[in-house]
C-alpha cells in the first residue's frame, strides 16, 4: 500500500540470511521481513519487538541484520559476475509494537570482516536512525492511534523515498540477474 512493493520487488517473511564467520557460513540472520529483488538482493529489512521500548533495544538485531545483508548481496553479486561492494548503506525498520525506528546502516567491507572474525572496529560506524512520535502520547502507544498513524505512514513514504535512493546504488538490474 505504501509502494515498497513494486515489479521485481518482494515483500518476504522469516527470511534467513546466512552469515559469514571466518570464510564459513555458521549461522543466519532471521528477519521478520524483507524487501527483496527477484529473489537475491535484498534491500531492506525489518524487525519487530513485541516487547515495549523500555524493555528491548531492537538496534543490535537491525545492524547484525544489516551486516549479514551486505555479505550476503555481495556473495549474490559474485556469483552473477558483478564487481562485490566496499559499502552500503542498508535501510532498516524496527518495529516495538506498532511504532516504527526508522535506520540507515552504513556497513563496510571492514566492519564486515571486523564482526566475522570478533574485532574491534576503529573508527566506529555511525548510524541514522529516525523516532516516529507525535504530541502528547505515550511510547506504548503507536498505530491504533489516528493521529500517530498519519504520521507514522508519513514517515513511511518519506522513508521509501530514502531507501529507494541508497539501495539503488547497490541494486542489480533485472536483465542482468540470472
Amino acid at each position: 500500500m505504501l509502494g515498497y512493493e513494486k515489479r521485481g520487488l518482494l515483500l518476504r517473511s522469516r527470511y534467513a540470511i546466512p552469515l559469514l564467520i571466518n570464510g564459513n557460513p555458521n549461522q543466519s540472520a532471521l528477519t521478520n521481513m524483507c524487501l527483496v529483488q527477484g529473489s537475491s538482493t535484498i534491500l531492506l529489512v525489518v524487525q519487530e519487538d513485541k516487547s515495549t521500548i523500555s524493555v528491548r533495544d531492537p538496534e543490535l538485531q537491525v545492524i547484525a541484520e544489516a551486516i549479514a545483508t551486505f555479505q550476503w548481496n555481495n556473495r549474490i553479486r559474485a556469483r552473477l559476475g558483478e564487481p562485490e561492494l566496499d559499502s552500503m548503506t542498508i535501510p532498516c525498520i524496527a518495529m516495538i509494537g506498532t511504532r516504527p525506528i526508522f535506520y540507515l546502516v552504513p556497513v563496510t567491507r571492514e566492519l564486515s570482516e571486523a564482526v566475522a572474525t570478533a574485532q574491534y572496529l576503529s573508527p566506529p560506524t555511525v548510524v541514522k536512525k529516525c523516532v516516529v512520535v507525535s504530541n502528547n502520547r505515550r511510547l506504548s502507544e503507536g498505530m491504533e492511534t489516528p493521529d500517530f498513524r498519519q504520521v507514522a505512514l508519513q514517515h513511511y513514504t518519506a522513508f521509501r523515498t530514502l531507501a529507494e535512493a541508497h539501495w539503488s546504488a547497490f541494486i542489480i538490474p533485472v536483465e542482468m540477474e540470472a
